[in-house]
């Protein structure tokens, strides 16, 4: 039955048919690493720091750890290696100070991505992408943004260092334990591309 939405008993769920709406044209939503759920735009407001115009648009990419070289950098600081005995992981990130300064900044020669069962790494304009443990997909952003056509059955080395790279990540830096190391699987997993909330999701 439906209730008034103002009612205590009622909530508001937005569920995966309008993700995948939300986010066209891009794959997915919020929880997969297909563009529809990391490809966010990032919003800045700093009066006394930004170069650039007002309104203007920058297309660079960054990444959540970009955020720590940044504030370092603004802070004119310097990253530890130790912290007492304790010695600290290098810094992963990149100052966004250039792209805020209105230039061009050297991008990340690769940047990981993870959560629960979905996977991703990137490299240059080559993305490697798994959902839900599915099978490897690969595609080159430079030419399709949308992740419509998947090369990896045509660049299995690519595939396959790719792989490599992204398990090394995952074990020696992100620190994943077993059960998150498993290998995916030779076929692609089922989605959730639409949820049926005909009969009233708030009830």
């Amino acid at each position: 039955r439906y209730l008034k939405p103002w009612d205590p008993k009622s909530y508001w769920t937005y569920d995966a048919s309008w993700a995948n709406a939300g986010n066209t044209p891009f794959r997915l939503y919020k929880q997969n690493q297909h563009e529809g759920g990391i490809s966010s735009p990032m919003i800045a407001h700093w009066p006394t720091g930004l170069k650039t115009e007002p309104g203007s648009i920058t297309n660079q990419a960054g990444h959540l750890i970009d955020f720590m070289a940044t504030f370092i950098d603004v802070a004119g600081a310097k990253y530890p290696n130790h912290v007492g005995e304790r010695k600290i992981d290098p810094l992963q990130g990149k100052s966004l100070i250039p792209i805020l300064a209105g230039q061009q900044r050297e991008g990340h020669e690769t940047l990981y991505f993870h959560f629960g069962t979905d996977r991703a790494l990137r490299q240059g304009p080559w993305k490697l992408v798994s959902a839900k443990l599915g099978r490897w997909e690969l595609y080159n952003l430079k030419d399709d943004r949308n992740e419509l056509n998947d090369l990896s059955s045509k660049n299995r080395d690519r595939v396959k260092s790719m792989s490599t790279t992204w398990f090394d990540i995952a074990k020696n830096v992100d620190r994943l334990g077993n059960n998150a190391l498993k290998p995916v699987k030779d076929k692609l997993s089922p989605l959730m591309f639409r949820k049926d909330t005909s009969g009233g999701s708030a009830q």
